[in-house]
């Protein structure tokens, strides 16, 4: 079961929902859970199984960082022209484009049509960046990791669609 419940606590790294994917009781889950994760060869394997996983996907700490930077320091003005238009996807540069979470276009009742475009969470990326590389207290509260703080959305405004 200690097994099983390595591989299934590196699905979503919920201690509780792997130990009751492991077969353990629903009701004693969070309890066991807990436990296997304060074992000392659980916590090896876990970490062994980790490191596999991030060697065989090329995935290191350097570029994390890198990645992480990039969305810390993007530039908003770079998805603009000099008249701070939106520009072309074309001419958006790749780090930017790697921000982008979604694009979507719509036409107004009266006409207008429109396209947003969400970016990830900078102040996220900028706090887990400063976490990682030590900057900051490491004893946040981890509930608020994977909220989002904020959501960036650029809207523009085109002109109205010439009926024919």
């Amino acid at each position: 079961k200690q097994a099983r419940f390595v591989e299934e606590y590196l699905v979503d790294l919920n201690a509780t929902q792997a130990a009751v994917r492991a077969g353990y009781s629903a009701k004693t889950a969070k309890q066991v859970g807990y436990e296997n994760l304060t074992k000392p060869h659980l916590q090896s394997a876990i970490q062994n199984y980790q490191k596999q996983l991030a060697a065989e996907a090329g995935v290191t700490p350097e570029k994390i960082v890198k990645e992480l930077t990039k969305l810390a320091f993007l530039e908003i003005k770079d998805l603009f022209d000099h008249d701070w238009n939106l520009k072309n996807a074309s001419q958006v540069p790749e780090h930017v484009k790697a921000a982008i979470t979604s694009v979507s276009k719509s036409t107004t009742p009266a006409g207008i049509s429109t396209v947003k475009v969400t970016l990830t969470n900078k102040l996220g990326a900028i706090d887990l960046l400063g976490r990682v590389l030590g900057i900051f207290n490491q004893d946040k509260n981890k509930d608020n990791e994977s909220k989002d703080i904020e959501r960036i959305e650029i809207i523009k405004a085109g002109r109205k669609k010439h009926e024919t």
